[in-house]
């Protein structure tokens, strides 16, 4: 699965890009991103895959890494 957004940290979204998320099923990691500046539209996005070995039903959870703090 392919995830394209924005990472919005105490309610500001990050232009960090040493900040990260990280995608977890079962406490395994199945994906993680950095931000990245996206010239085109002047801003920074996240574009994080996540790796499933079934079609459907796993339950994924979302962790983000703060650089800032």
């Amino acid at each position: 699965m392919n995830i394209i957004g924005k990472l919005k940290v105490d309610e500001v979204f990050s232009d960090d890009v040493y900040d990260k998320v990280v995608a977890f099923s079962n406490g395994e990691v199945r994906g993680i991103a950095n931000i990245v500046y996206n010239e085109a539209y002047q801003e920074y996005f996240v574009f994080l895959t996540v790796y499933s070995n079934t079609a459907s039903g796993d339950a994924i959870n979302f962790s983000i890494w703060d650089a800032t703090q």
